[in-house]
């Protein structure tokens, strides 16, 4: 992600230029011919606004901004959990049911209509077309262990499970962030005009803001808690029958006992067709062996987003000063900017403290701008100088990004200020 610039290298070569180019040569006034006495050299101090100036110092940014939102919705699904339709955060249920309930179980073992009743060891349809209320030649029951002491028990086994499963989405979830950014600057300045105690310099500078750690949100995206609750058990219907006392009367030849409908209406060999009657007086029901087990799970999206910040500006102005003292003076910024900027996001999802996914953009732009400043200056030798000064920036400039899951804007910062070291040559 990172971009090399070679603008350090070039105002280094520049420096370095002026240096060889103001060294006297040999041979030439710095060495006297020979045979003659040297001529006296009457020296004078150094105009320190006269000459190329090259510094390098330490710019601080504060107020970069952050702020990023969280798409709950989108990050619940990335990690792979079903969202619930619908916008937006909330709490959401839904049930989830699968097999035959008591209920259902008990309205099947009452033998009520004239319908068909399945049993978990047989059937009776009260429907055989014979006209008689009450009375049923369709039954069947595959054992002839079902009829005991003149009593037919049918069996209903029934087993349940629900499922409760509830979502809850968080809504605004969100986060935001004020960081400082303190980067490399570099500068080259030419003192164009002077007048007594008044002037203006001409420069460029380079500033370099390396990984600004501004984005940080973290929250939990989703949470979902199932319940699983399970129900068995059997509902008995037990039918009085005393004239079928004994069962080898109606057993059937392998082991079955009543005869039942078959397609085109015969019986195989060795069936028997008593009619069973189910008048109320006979019937009796009951429940048994029921049991019943719930377990609870429960599952978390959680969100991390980080973002980091690179920023580089190339500078252009003018430096009207003003000389208050031999060794002091007052500065003015003024000039344009160009700021490339490098915004890199990476969100990571996870479900149940376990990563699941990893979201990485980078988004880069272009920005031009002004600013404006006041530095002061002090030397400390003919050509050493130090100075701090701050400045403001326009227009104030905001990079937004979105990579699905977060979205947000980064503020660059409104103002600045530096110190910095130059050295006149």
């Amino acid at each position: 992600m990172k971009t090399r610039s070679f603008l350090p290298i070039a105002l280094a070569a520049l420096c370095a230029a002026r240096l060889v180019a103001a060294e006297p040569a040999a041979g030439s006034a710095g060495k006297p011919a020979e045979g003659k006495p040297a001529p006296a050299v009457e020296l004078e101090p150094v105009d320190a606004e006269s000459y190329w100036r090259f510094s390098a110092g330490l710019r601080v940014a504060p107020g970069i901004k952050a702020s990023g939102a969280v798409d709950a919705r989108a990050a619940a699904a990335a990690a792979g959990v079903a969202v619930p339709a619908g916008s937006g955060g909330g709490r959401f249920v839904r049930t989830e049911t699968r097999g035959t309930s008591e209920a259902e179980a008990r309205k099947s073992a009452s033998l009520g209509g004239g319908t068909r009743h399945e049993f978990s060891n047989g059937y009776i349809d009260l429907d055989d077309g014979a006209g008689v209320e009450g009375e049923t030649q369709n039954w069947h029951f595959d054992s002839a262990s079902a009829l005991s002491d003149g009593r037919i028990r049918a069996e209903s086994r029934y087993e349940s499970v629900v499922r409760t499963i509830e979502t809850t989405i968080a809504d605004g979830l969100r986060d935001s962030s004020d960081e400082t950014a303190a980067g490399l600057e570099l500068r080259l300045d030419r003192t164009m005009w002077e007048d007594e105690d008044f002037g203006v310099d001409l420069g460029v500078g380079y500033v370099w803001y390396d990984d600004v750690d501004c984005l940080s949100v973290r929250g939990r995206a989703a949470t979902v808690r199932t319940t699983e609750t399970k129900e068995s058990g059997s509902v008995v219907t037990t039918i009085s029958v005393p004239e079928f006392s004994d069962a080898s009367d109606i057993r059937n030849d392998d082991g079955s006992i009543g005869g039942g409908y078959t397609a085109g209406g015969t019986l195989p060999a060795g069936y028997r067709i008593p009619v069973l009657s189910v008048s109320e007086d006979r019937v009796s029901t009951s429940a048994g062996g029921a049991s019943r087990s719930s377990r609870t799970t429960q599952r978390a999206v959680d969100v991390r987003s980080d973002g980091t910040l690179s920023l580089q500006e190339l500078r252009l102005g003018v430096r009207p000063f003003w000389k208050a003292t031999p060794r002091f003076a007052v500065r003015a910024d003024l000039g344009l900017v160009a700021t490339y900027s490098e915004l890199e996001t990476t969100t990571r999802l996870s479900l149940d403290g376990a990563p699941v996914a990893a979201i990485r953009r980078d988004d880069d732009d272009w920005n031009l701008g002004g600013y404006a400043g006041l530095s002061l200056a002090a030397a400390a030798t003919d050509r050493l100088e130090f100075s701090v000064g701050a400045e403001a920036r326009f227009p104030h400039k905001s990079l937004r990004f979105d990579d699905g899951v977060v979205s947000g804007k980064v503020d660059l910062a409104e103002w600045s200020a530096f110190a910095a070291v130059a050295i006149r040559y």
